[in-house]
């Protein structure tokens, strides 16, 4: 067989171990990028949460009056995720907080939370993070959440002082909804 005859089993063959070599770096780049990206946006917290008052303690208090309803809701956004608190009191009174954060530390800004306007989150591992409010560029109130083995209850302990200065120490008990 000359040359001329062989030529297009050369480029079938190079075409071969170029579409080959591709796909490798393709496949490689799909396990790895999104790798990273999971360890934002997936974990036992995400969901939608209700606090159960009757599990939880506020101290110095006052808890909130029976009949409140408090529902948290962490959902996976682009790289990162978004949250809502969505509250109704007893007497009918509602509020709305949200944000869009992510695990890394930096501050994100947050609307409609009275008691702070950037918060802060940080991975501990698999169920456990922390999260920290800040009012003006000052830290508020920190919480440490941690998600239970089984997935169905999630523990946020609050530590900091009110506005005015007086020490807190709440905690509240969610249960997956």
């Amino acid at each position: 067989m000359g040359l001329v005859q062989q030529w297009p089993l050369v480029i079938f063959k190079a075409s071969q171990l170029m579409r080959r070599k591709f796909l490798t770096r393709v496949a490689l780049l799909v396990m790895l990028r999104p790798a990273t990206l999971l360890t934002q946006v997936e974990g036992p917290w995400m969901g939608t949460w209700k606090l159960n008052l009757s599990k939880s303690s506020y101290s110095p208090g006052p808890r909130p009056e029976p009949g409140t309803v408090t529902i948290f809701r962490m959902m996976p956004d682009k790289d990162g995720f978004r949250y809502t608190v969505d509250t109704t009191a007893a007497n009918g009174l509602a509020t709305h907080a949200e944000a869009f954060a992510r695990f890394d530390g930096k501050d994100y800004p947050e609307t409609g939370n009275p008691a702070a306007d950037t918060n802060r989150f940080r991975r501990i591992d698999d169920h456990t993070y922390e999260l920290t409010d800040r009012k003006n560029g000052k830290d508020t109130l920190s919480f440490r959440v941690t998600i239970s083995p089984d997935g169905r209850t999630r523990t946020s302990v609050a530590i900091g002082k009110t506005a005015s200065g007086q020490e807190v120490h709440n905690v509240g008990v969610w249960e997956r909804q």
